[in-house]
């Protein structure tokens, strides 16, 4: 795993990731950010499948930007991203399935 709250700041609220290619399962770690509300990334993650467990929260993130890579599942309820209230999604073309993220 990159991350680890040995290097992470706790208080970190913005964070932009590029060509990182973390795989999609440690994008958990970022959930346990508690003041994370902004979350950019171009090439950042890797893998096909994207699928939020209910006990991974991103409880303070306001906007989620993701720019690019094979995502082609992603799951994920409103319940994993409670205070998101913009989603912005750049040339994933391989993405066949999304459950909403939005819903109240």
């Amino acid at each position: 795993m990159i991350f680890s709250g040995d290097n992470v700041p706790p208080n970190l609220k913005q964070l932009k990731l590029s060509y990182t290619c973390i795989p999609w399962e440690d994008m958990k770690f970022l959930a346990n950010l508690p003041n994370l509300e902004v979350l950019k990334g171009h090439y950042e993650f890797k893998g096909t499948i994207w699928k939020l467990d209910d006990d991974v929260v991103f409880h303070k993130l306001k906007y989620l930007q993701t720019l690019a890579g094979d995502l082609q599942s992603w799951e994920a309820g409103s319940d994993n991203f409670p205070m998101l209230e913009q989603l912005i999604l750049h040339r994933l073309y391989d993405l066949e399935e999304f459950l909403r993220v939005l819903e109240k």
